[in-house]
């Protein structure tokens, strides 16, 4: 029996039955006020106006003892993100599987479109491991750039699913602070480059806060790092390197990419930043004064990157804070020096292909590094290969993919 009174442990179990996956009649919801009671405080009680922070409230359901079968922890839409991962290389993060009164097993699956990029360990989790609470680990591991997400299910057929969400960023080493980098700190641009190509971070110089391009699961406009500014420097580290922007000057603007190749800009009307895998124009020139005017192409060129009180990176109609733009000192790699037009690259069954907006050479290496087959000036490019991994370069830029 429960150790609460039977009211509050009732509600808690048709909590579990209106968010049930498995039946079609239900609400697919849960009550918020149901699984943190402490919520109350913060919109009519003591707590009114404060922050909330889901981790550090205490869930209904801890400490409660079950007559019947139930997932206590972890919750169904529980987000576990990765952030920004180099290529090859892994971010392990774990939680714990703990139940109360089951007698039947466990399965752990990953499903989704990149869920080849997650493993959970264990896969399988006894009622004996779930009752004194089993850790698990999902490590992420991505072979690809960009974006990735999977759906990560435990099951048993005794309890309601839970159903997790994983995400993730692959990159390559060398676009978010890795040996590629230039070696030097910040400083701040106070005149029209001669040449835009290269690493920037975004402040806004009276807040101490730049725009953080290496966002994980925050939204765009509220992700941001604190920066020390000393004589018009920012010491780059880590943190910093991670944060940066690539801008360059393209045809009819200029695009500002983060560390996930997400690109940066403003799309659609409305106090807000807009990211995309496909690239967004902006106009970027330098005041008098030294801020950066970033705004908006076309229609929405009244449209300006500001900073609010509030605590928003967003493009703004109405004056706010202005940014000031640092660029990190040193060589541009040559990477940036030979960009490549937008592009897409799919690892099939036996094959890769590839489809280019503008003509490029094409190589694929072996994983010892053997060049399998080479192309110049291509915009489609398909090659039947056997499975493993490979090296594809399109111009100077390398990425890594699996051919299953």
């Amino acid at each position: 029996m429960a150790s609460r009174r039977p009211g509050v442990r009732k509600e808690l179990k048709r909590n579990d039955a209106a968010y049930n996956l498995n039946n079609s009649d239900a609400q697919h919801n849960r009550n918020p006020f149901i699984d943190y009671p402490e919520l109350a405080e913060y919109i009519w009680g003591n707590k009114k106006g404060e922050k909330v922070d889901l981790s550090k409230l205490k869930n209904a359901y801890s400490g409660v003892s079950y007559d019947y079968p139930i997932v206590v922890q972890p919750s169904s839409g529980t987000k576990i993100g990765f952030g920004s991962v180099n290529i090859n290389e892994k971010n392990t993060q774990s939680f714990t599987l703990k139940a109360a009164a089951v007698t039947k097993d466990f399965t752990l699956t990953v499903s989704g479109t990149h869920s080849d990029f997650f493993v959970v360990s264990p896969s399988k989790v006894t009622a004996e491991q779930a009752l004194a609470g089993q850790p698990v680990a999902v490590i992420y591991q991505p072979t690809q750039t960009g974006k990735h997400t999977a759906t990560l299910t435990i099951s048993s057929s005794e309890v309601v699913d839970v159903v997790m969400e994983l995400s993730g960023t692959g990159r390559l080493a060398g676009t978010g602070g890795g040996d590629e980098m230039p070696d030097g700190d910040y400083v701040k641009v106070e005149s029209t480059p001669s040449d835009w190509k290269g690493y920037y971070l975004i402040v806004n110089e009276q807040s101490g806060k730049a725009l953080n391009g290496d966002r994980g699961n925050e939204n765009a406009d509220k992700s941001m790092i604190s920066v020390e500014i000393n004589d018009n420097t920012i010491v780059a580290d880590e943190t910093t390197n991670n944060a940066a922007f690539v801008i360059e000057e393209v045809s009819g603007g200029f695009t500002i990419k983060a560390t996930d190749d997400m690109y940066y800009g403003i799309t659609e009307n409305g106090n807000k930043i807009n990211i995309s895998d496909e690239q967004i124009l902006n106009d970027i020139s330098i005041s008098a004064s030294g801020d950066a005017i970033i705004s908006g192409t076309g229609s929405l060129s009244e449209r300006k990157l500001n900073y609010n009180t509030a605590g928003y990176f967003r493009y703004y109609t109405n004056p706010q804070k202005p940014v000031q733009l640092y660029k990190k000192a040193g060589n541009v790699p040559s990477e940036l020096n030979n960009v490549v037009a937008d592009y897409t690259i799919r690892a099939l069954q036996g094959e890769v292909k590839i489809e280019l907006k503008e003509p490029a050479s094409v190589s694929v290496y072996d994983y010892m590094g053997r060049l399998v087959v080479t192309r110049t000036a291509v915009s489609n490019f398909v090659y039947a290969l056997p499975q493993g991994l490979y090296i594809v370069r399109i111009g100077q830029k390398a990425e890594i993919v699996l051919v299953r």
